[in-house]
């Protein structure tokens, strides 16, 4: 950038199209002209004067003459004023830094060589390098550069005060570094005496203005109260603006200035407006943006640009570095940024509100130290710190093995009314129900968060999701290892609701009832299933719990309440098993009410193998012989292997048959079996009992003699004497 302090129009056009001048442009202002072209890094500018004007020389520069800025306390100003010497001074010039959008100050040198020659970094301003005259950086709308005597003069515009020349808590390297960066809003790093003046001067610049001016002097006035930290202070003058000047709230600077009241007033969901497009482009509203996301927790979307931008943080006021600083540690800590963590805290060694991010980058490196760090956070009287720290040490007391999980758990439970009522307790009653779940005690878990829902009922999801979780996990763990039988019945009894529909609820709730079915407490198992019942969603799994409900009840002899238990549990297109389950169910308890054949009916065409023993068993009881023996060749041909020695269990089944078919007189069934299967059948009582069945009647006298040996047989099976 060239300023000259003379308006007059520049030709460009004659300038070479290539090159660094190629791409120049100029800018009229005010009071002088300005050039404005890009320039390769480690090129340099020289300056020659002439009669007819400058000449502008691109390439080497020679050694300038530095500028020694110094110290006036002894002008009439009533605070300290920094004086800039030069050889021949010309005009001091107000306009806008191209770069940054900020304020810019510049006083031109009419004698080539005088120059600043490093920056300069303060509160309130930086002294920017030149290659010729001076150019001040403006932090803070309250300063001002005068021409006076040889040279220049730079002072506050406050009355009450000088320039703010040093920082109180930081150094001038990070000040230096942070204004590099570009800046959108003012807060400068002043101490906060000089900050609450600054706030009594917009307050009372706001007063004295006219109704239509008086928008600005209330911007000023809420951007002095944010860098106090007041947020709700400057939130509510800000809504005051919006109010009385309608323009002012499109006013995409209002808006980010909310945003960030909001933030600091810890209302998150009103602070979206940081994120408004047109607020984009500079590295202050990066940075806002960067904590607004460590603030909804959100360490790796933050740790990048604020390891990019803690530098601006630095430069702002202590109210505002001391609120900030941390979040930003913590968060690049967590997220990522571990390097620029540690250089951030190594950077500020005495600044105790970096101990926790110290911690967290400890953990891994040094678990004892971390330990250590957290114990005596755990202790601070800052209540929140106690809340965050104190979790943290149990948790790595805990992966160093010096405590059980059972004795984490209890630590938790210990810590859970130390911090109340938003996302930190959430966190805090998952993790101690967590714990207490692996501890093996999955009911005190679940008791724990079932009774954190009505407490905290924004996170009453969250919460059951996690519940569900350890139930389920609770009854895995039940398959390998079964818990007490009456501890089951309790947990499931308190927690019916966690059984979904779909294939896994179907599995788990199949898992549950064999597992209460197993018991042998029907009296105990009844309620329980009950409450299953009207817990589950209609479908599949409520028509499977149903059917179990059903069984425990005919297993104590109450066959209507197993009818109504499937009744109420019915539904439409059910998978083809748990339908024919359901059936038998049914065919039982109606059995068991008088109407075997009603009942028996209903099982005509399930080829279930239960089914039709159960149908034949229907029809045995019915007397119909003829049905039950149908029944059973139906169940004999789907169990019964055409060939090879027959198990005791298939045995079963033929001489029932058997059985039905001599009720029957069906000879042809007979002879058919004791073809097809006495020579398969175990030796002993089965055998025989089967040529018993199957013998065929006495028609001739030469079947007496086989007639007496069968019932010498039948005799032997019967154990009674034969004649």
């Amino acid at each position: 950038m060239l300023i000259f302090d003379e308006r007059r129009p520049i030709d460009v056009r004659a300038l070479p199209r290539s090159g660094a001048l190629g791409a120049a442009a100029v800018h009229l202002l005010p009071a002088g002209t300005e050039l404005v072209f890009p320039l390769l890094s480690g090129r340099g500018l020289r300056l020659s004067h002439a009669a007819e004007g400058w000449t502008v020389h691109l390439g080497a520069q020679a050694p300038p003459a530095r500028i020694h800025p110094a110290l006036d306390t002894a002008g009439k100003a009533p605070g300290p004023q920094l004086r800039l010497p030069l050889p021949s001074p010309g005009h001091a010039l107000r306009l806008t830094d191209p770069l940054t959008g900020g304020l810019l100050l510049v006083g031109t040198e009419h004698a080539p060589g005088s120059a600043m020659t490093v920056a300069h970094a303060t509160p309130e301003f930086t002294l920017l390098p030149t290659w010729q005259g001076v150019a001040v950086a403006a932090l803070s709308d309250e300063i001002t550069l005068r021409r006076a005597g040889e040279g220049f003069v730079l002072r506050s515009m406050l009355p009450a005060r000088g320039l703010a020349l040093a920082p109180a808590e930081v150094d001038l390297g990070a000040l230096d570094a942070a204004a590099r960066l570009t800046r959108r809003f003012d807060f400068p790093d002043l101490p906060v005496p000089a900050l609450l003046r600054r706030l009594d001067a917009a307050e009372a610049g706001a007063g004295n203005a006219p109704p239509g001016r008086r928008t600005f002097a209330r911007i000023a006035a809420a951007q002095a109260m944010l860098a106090l930290g007041m947020g709700a202070e400057a939130d509510g003058l800000l809504g005051l603006v919006e109010t009385s000047d309608p323009q002012a709230a499109a006013n995409p600077d209002v808006i980010g200035l909310r945003a960030i009241a909001a933030l600091l007033a810890g209302r998150l969901g009103a602070s979206a407006g940081i994120d408004d497009p047109r607020l984009a482009g500079s590295d202050e509203v990066s940075l806002w943006r960067a904590l607004r996301a460590a603030m909804l927790h959100h360490p790796s979307a933050a740790a990048a640009t604020l390891a990019g931008e803690t530098r601006l943080l630095l430069a702002y006021p202590a109210t505002l570095r001391h609120r900030l600083l941390p979040l930003a540690a913590e968060t690049m800590a967590q997220g990522g940024e571990a390097v620029a963590a540690r250089r951030l805290v190594a950077s500020r060694p005495h600044d105790h509100g970096l101990d926790f991010a110290r911690a967290l980058l400890a953990e891994r490196r040094d678990p004892a130290q971390a330990l250590a760090l957290f114990d005596r956070l755990a202790q601070s009287p800052d209540q929140l710190l106690r809340a965050r720290a104190a979790p943290r040490a149990v948790d790595l007391r805990l992966a160093l093995g010096r405590i059980s999980t059972t004795a984490a758990a209890d630590a938790m439970d210990r810590l859970l009314y130390v911090w109340r009522g938003d996302r930190r307790e959430v966190a805090l009653r998952l993790r101690a129900a967590e714990l207490r779940a692996e501890s093996g005690s999955p009911r005190a878990a679940l008791t724990l968060l079932r009774h954190a829902i009505p407490a905290l009922p924004f996170a009453a999801g969250e919460f059951r999701a996690r519940m569900r979780q350890i139930f389920v996990a609770a009854l895995a763990q039940d398959a390998r290892s079964p818990m007490p039988p009456l501890q089951l019945v309790a947990m499931v009894e308190e927690n019916p609701g966690f059984i979904t529909e779909g294939e896994s609820g179907l599995a788990l709730a199949r898992r549950l009832a064999d597992r209460l079915e197993a018991l042998d407490l029907p009296a105990r198992a009844e309620p329980v299933f009950a409450r299953l019942v009207a817990a589950a969603p209609p479908g599949v799994v409520r028509a499977e719990l149903g059917r179990r409900l059903a069984e425990v009840r005919l297993q104590r002899g109450d066959a209507g309440g197993a009818l109504s238990a499937l009744g109420a549990t019915a539904a439409d297109n059910l998978p083809a098993g748990v339908l024919e389950q359901r059936v038998l169910v049914w065919a039982r308890a109606t059995a068991a009410e008088g109407d075997a054949a009603r009942a028996a009916a209903a099982l005509d065409g399930l080829g279930d193998p239960a089914a039709l023993g159960l149908r034949a068993q229907l029809l045995e009881k019915a007397r119909d012989w003829a049905g039950a023996t149908a029944a059973l060749r139906q169940l004999a041909a789907a169990s019964v292997p055409p060939s090879g020695q027959l198990t005791s269990n298939q045995a079963e089944t033929v001489l029932r048959l058997a059985a039905d078919a001599a009720q029957a007189s069906d000879a042809a069934t007979l002879a058919d079996l004791r073809q097809q299967n006495l020579s398969r059948m175990p030796a002993g009582h089965a055998a025989d009992m089967l040529r018993l069945l199957t013998a065929p009647p006495v028609l001739l006298p030469s079947d007496l003699a086989r007639a007496h040996r069968e019932n010498l047989l039948a005799g032997s099976l019967l154990g009674t004497p034969s004649r």
